[in-house]
């Protein structure tokens, strides 16, 4: 299904972008797992609750989410490689997933309301007057009961916020226009939602230096071992609210009713 607007300069400048980075990985791997399982309610599973994932990328959180749970996903993307690679992926699951190929930015009257809102890594990448938009947008198709839940790159630590900036852009994979999930975006999501929150499954600090930053030909097996492993640790040490401050991965859900507790 091809939604028939026409994407804005923003959206069609991140299409292009990732119509060049779409991940080639068909499963999600364990880290983002636990994220998605933290991100649903467990009273959820197994009821036919209308799922929409926003920025969609290859498919496999909504493979996942329509395999695991028996979901009806909805799953949309601006990019056209993205939307082609999640359907071959749909496919060789056996996962039956409605695709929307089109910039909801520039809205998108093909999408109804849903119970659950979802996505990883979206937030981050829409900034300024767009993000107003974006919020808008999750607003006006999110049920009454319903809630957002989106697992997101953090700029709440100026520790990371300071390494970040001192790093050539080359070293990282994101369009021109990303930057991590910071306070001001926070403040916004409030103006639209009247409950917002930030969690933190688990600690991803070293593992996602070491994938990203660290030099290729310097990458050993035991050495991914060893970060995930202090990611772990950090994890069982920290108490929840602290955990939040210190990963460089959070969760943030927002809603028009009380979010329960983790």
């Amino acid at each position: 299904m091809t939604a028939g607007n026409t994407p804005s300069a923003f959206s069609g400048e991140v299409a292009e972008f990732y119509d060049g980075h779409t991940s080639g990985a068909d499963e999600l791997p364990t880290y983002f797992r636990r994220c998605a399982t933290f991100q649903v309610r467990p009273d959820l599973k197994g009821k036919a609750l209308n799922v929409l994932e926003l920025g969609c990328g290859n498919g496999r959180l909504s493979v996942f989410l329509a395999t695991e749970y028996g979901f009806n996903m909805t799953a949309v993307d601006v990019s056209t490689q993205a939307i082609q690679a999640a359907q071959d992926n749909a496919r060789r699951h056996g996962a039956r997933i409605s695709f929307v190929h089109g910039d909801i930015l520039s809205g998108d009257p093909s999408l109804g309301r849903y119970d659950l809102i979802i996505g990883h890594f979206i937030l981050h990448e829409v900034v300024g007057t767009d993000f107003n938009r974006l919020a808008r947008f999750l607003a006006d198709h999110l049920a009454p009961e319903g809630y957002c839940t989106f697992l997101e790159n953090s700029y709440f630590n100026a520790i990371y916020r300071w390494i970040r900036e001192a790093l050539p852009r080359e070293r990282r994979v994101s369009h021109p226009y990303e930057y991590p999930f910071d306070p001001e975006r926070y403040a916004i999501l409030a103006d639209h939602f009247r409950f917002v929150r930030r969690d933190c499954p688990a600690v991803n600090v070293a593992e996602r230096f070491y994938r990203q930053f660290w030099p290729s030909r310097a990458r050993t097996p035991w050495l991914y071992r060893w970060a995930a492993a202090f990611d772990g640790l950090l994890t069982w040490a920290l108490p929840a609210a602290a955990r939040r401050w210190v990963s460089y991965f959070q969760v943030v859900s927002f809603s028009q009713r009380p979010l329960e507790q983790p």
